[in-house]
């Protein structure tokens, strides 16, 4: 007896979820919680066997027959919604992109203009997302991530979109704002993400390279926007990455309200941001066109394991 493919659609999410209500949420059409554990108890009558057990609440685990049954159907599944755009040859569907706020506003866009002007029948649905997640690409939930990745696990695509220099926020009150001695920065408080941030890595660095001094007094900003009004109330100078340019805006310092900003030299250091995406054994179309909007470069794999510079 071969199982419903209904059936097996609702053991792959909860399986992948580990939990029906999140499972429940995690279809692209509606089904209630009552409605997958359904499928899930129909599929276990079909082949005559326990598929989960459950180790807390909302919390499942595969027996050793639903860990055989997953790893047979996880790569037909994962894939099932591509096959027919895939078979037609057809750049259409709908992508879903996960972006951190900064490359969402000013990356992800411009790269959907050029896709959408080429194959207008491609749907796009964006996240704004903070890290990579890339179990979200292994489930697909998100087709690609468009971040900055202190390491990216083996047997994902990695490809590099842009670059982020760092530039140096002064209140503008300040007095290196006239002087511009950096002699004048010493002792003010530093402005910066948290620990754990990939740009926080970035101003701290570039603050040793081009001041030679280490941050003494440091007050932690949880985003750009907040980072910036922090320098604007004149709570103290920052570094900030912003991607990189070539036009005359991009080589010297201007005052932009509160706040007067000013490039660094390339030797303060840089970052790159990087597009991933899983592996995938059906050919996707609609994903590969909008890697070549995004590289502006047709679809290549990168090296398989690298640290971002």
């Amino acid at each position: 007896m071969i199982p419903s493919l209904h059936r097996l659609e609702g053991f792959h999410r909860v399986a992948v979820e580990r939990g029906y209500a999140r499972a429940a949420r995690s279809f692209r059409y509606p089904i209630t919680q009552p409605g997958v554990h359904a499928q899930v108890r129909g599929l276990e009558a079909e082949l005559g066997t326990t598929l989960f057990v459950r180790v807390g609440k909302d919390q499942l685990r595969l027996t050793p027959a639903g860990q055989r049954l997953f790893d047979l159907v996880d790569p037909f599944l994962r894939e099932l919604g591509h096959v027919t755009t895939s078979l037609r040859d057809e750049v259409a569907g709908t992508l879903r992109i996960d972006a951190a706020p900064l490359f969402l506003e000013q990356l992800v866009p411009k790269a959907l203009a050029r896709l959408r002007a080429a194959h207008p029948s491609v749907r796009c649905d964006t996240r704004s997302r903070l890290g990579g997640d890339f179990m979200r690409l292994d489930t697909l939930d998100a087709d690609a991530i468009v971040d900055v990745f202190q390491s990216v696990p083996a047997g994902y695509h990695r490809y590099p979109v842009a670059r982020l220099r760092p530039r140096l926020l002064v209140p503008a009150s300040h007095p290196y704002v006239r002087s511009r001695k950096r002699r004048d920065l010493a002792g003010t408080p530093f402005v910066t993400y948290p620990e754990d941030d990939a740009f926080s890595r970035l101003q701290l660095d570039a603050l040793h390279t081009h001041f030679e001094t280490t941050a003494e007094d440091v007050v932690r900003a949880p985003t750009a926007a907040a980072l910036e009004a922090f320098v604007a109330a004149g709570l103290g100078i920052s570094i900030v990455p912003r991607l990189a340019s070539a036009g005359p805006a991009d080589s010297k310092g201007r005052r932009m309200g509160e706040i007067w900003e000013e490039p660094l030299p390339r030797a303060a250091g840089s970052l790159v941001v990087e597009l991933v995406t899983a592996k995938a054994t059906f050919p996707r179309p609609a994903l590969d066109a909008f890697v070549t909007a995004m590289t502006k470069a047709p679809p290549r794999t990168p090296p398989r394991s690298r640290r971002t510079p």
